[in-house]
C-alpha cells in the first residue's frame, strides 16, 4: 500500500479536508515537493494550523484498528495523517494495483463527460502537444536518414499516409524503401517515375496481377514499357523491391494511389517550401490534390476492366493527409528552423479541421464528451495509443480524477 500512498501524495489526490497532524491540528498540502527517492519528497509545502511549513516528507501507510487506514507523511517534526475507511482503502488499493498492471481501467469517458470544458480541453491540449512532439522526433530521424533533405522527407511521409488506414503498413514499408534520389533524376518522365514506384512496390511482378487480368496485362504496351524501364532502372540504381503480397488481395488495390503520388512528384507540385507558404486549409488541399496519368484514370490495376474515371480525392481524404503529414512535418520543420510561426500554424490547422471519425473518437462521443476538431481527436488517439494500450493508466489525468472522486466520495 505504500506505493499507493505515494501515488496519492505526488499526484495531489489527497483531499484538503480531514488532514491533521499527529496532534489533531488542521493541515493543508500546497505542494507535494519533488520525489528524491521512492516515498521521499523534498521541498514539500504545507500549512499546519494556518502556519506555513516547508521541508522533506517521507510517506508510509498503516492500519489503525479495523475501522480506518492511516496515510502518514512524516518529516523530522511533523506527522500528517489522512483517515480512509479500511474497506474502501483496500478496495482502492486493489484497483490501483490492477491499474498499474494494466488489468483495470476506470470509465474514463464518463469521467471526462463530468469534467468542466476548461479542465477537459486543458488535458486534451497537453496530449495533443505530446503527440505532435513525438511525431516531430520521428520525422527528425527520418530526415536524418534522408540526408536532411526536407522535400524527400515530406514525400516519404506523404506516401506513408496514402495508406489511409487500409494498407497503412504496406505503404509505410514502401515509403521507407522508395528511392527518392532515383525518382528525382527521372522527374521529367512520368513513365519512369511510375516504373520505379510500381517496381519497388513489387507490383510489376507477374504474380501480383490477378490471373484473370494477367494475359491482358502482359500484352499491354503500358505494362510492358514499365517492366522494361524498371529492369533498366533497378540495375542502374540498385533498387530494392518489396514483396507484393504485403499489399494483400481483394478490391483495396494501391495502384491508383501510387499513380496519384507519381503525378504529384512529376509535377513538382508539393515541397516543404510550398507547404510552409500555405496559409489556409484550402491552399493545402489544392497542392495535395492530384489526378493520375491517363492509363490510371480508366483502370484500377493492370489491364483490369476499364472504369469511368477516378475523380479527385475528397476533402475528407485530403484532410487525412493534412493531419497525418502536413501538420507534423510543418511543426518539425519549424522547430528545425526555429521559426515558431510555422509550429503555431501547424497547430492552428488542427483546430480548423473537423474531428476525425474512428472507433476511438466514437467511444468518447457516445458518452457525451464534446470532440470539436482534429486537435481533440488527435489528443484522444494519443491517449489511447500511448496510455490506454500501453497500460499507463496511473499516469493519466482521468485515472487521477477517478481516485480523487473515490476518496472524497464524489463519484
Amino acid at each position: 500500500m505504500k506505493d499507493f500512498a505515494v501515488f496519492l501524495w505526488k499526484n495531489r489526490l489527497l483531499p484538503q479536508k480531514g488532514l491533521t497532524d499527529a496532534n489533531g491540528k488542521s493541515a493543508e498540502i500546497h505542494s507535494p515537493g519533488a520525489e528524491e527517492f521512492p516515498g521521499l519528497f523534498s521541498g514539500a509545502k504545507l500549512k499546519i494550523d494556518g502556519k506555513p511549513w516547508c521541508g522533506s516528507i517521507e510517506i508510509s501507510i498503516s492500519k489503525e484498528s479495523d475501522s480506518r487506514a492511516i496515510i502518514t507523511a512524516t518529516s523530522s517534526d511533523k506527522n500528517i495523517q489522512l483517515s480512509i475507511p479500511t474497506d474502501r482503502a483496500n478496495e482502492l488499493f486493489n484497483e490501483y494495483r490492477l491499474m498499474a498492471k494494466g488489468a483495470f481501467r476506470p470509465s474514463c469517458e464518463e469521467i471526462a463527460a463530468r469534467a468542466s470544458s476548461i479542465s477537459l480541453h486543458d488535458y486534451l491540449t497537453r496530449l495533443l502537444i505530446e503527440r505532435i512532439e513525438e511525431k516531430a522526433d520521428r520525422i527528425s530521424r527520418i530526415n536524418e536518414a534522408c540526408d536532411k533533405r526536407w522535400d524527400h522527407t515530406l514525400f516519404k511521409l506523404l506516401a506513408r499516409s496514402y495508406g489511409f488506414g487500409i494498407q497503412g503498413k504496406a505503404f509505410e514499408e514502401w515509403a521507407m524503401l522508395l528511392d527518392i534520389q532515383a525518382l528525382a533524376k527521372h522527374r521529367n518522365s512520368i513513365e519512369q517515375i511510375e516504373a520505379i514506384m510500381y517496381g519497388q512496390a513489387g507490383l510489376l511482378e507477374e504474380d501480383s496481377i490477378p490471373a484473370y487480368y494477367r494475359n491482358d496485362a502482359m500484352g499491354s504496351d503500358y505494362y510492358c514499357t514499365l517492366v522494361r524501364e524498371y529492369k533498366f532502372l533497378k540495375s542502374k540504381f540498385n533498387l530494392q523491391q518489396m514483396e507484393h503480397a504485403a499489399w494483400g488481395y481483394g478490391n483495396s488495390t494501391p495502384h491508383i494511389r501510387i499513380a496519384r503520388l507519381a503525378m504529384l512528384f512529376h509535377n513538382e507540385k508539393i515541397g516543404i517550401t510550398a507547404i510552409a507558404a500555405c496559409n489556409s486549409i484550402g491552399e493545402l488541399r489544392d497542392i495535395l490534390q492530384s489526378q493520375p496519368s491517363s492509363y490510371w484514370q480508366h483502370h484500377t490495376q493492370f489491364s483490369s476492366t476499364t472504369t469511368n474515371g477516378t475523380g479527385d480525392l475528397s476533402n475528407k481524404q485530403l484532410d487525412v493527409l493534412i493531419i497525418n503529414t502536413v501538420v507534423p512535418i510543418l511543426y518539425s520543420y519549424g522547430k528545425h528552423r526555429q521559426e515558431s510561426v510555422l509550429c503555431n500554424k501547424a497547430e492552428d490547422y488542427l483546430y480548423e479541421l473537423g474531428a476525425e471519425s474512428n472507433s476511438i473518437v466514437r467511444r468518447w462521443t457516445q458518452k457525451g464528451v464534446s470532440i470539436n476538431c482534429a486537435a481533440d481527436s488527435q489528443a484522444l488517439i494519443q491517449l489511447n495509443n500511448s496510455y490506454c494500450k500501453a497500460g499507463r493508466c496511473c499516469e493519466c489525468r482521468f485515472a487521477h480524477t477517478y481516485f480523487k472522486e473515490s476518496i472524497t466520495n464524489k463519484r
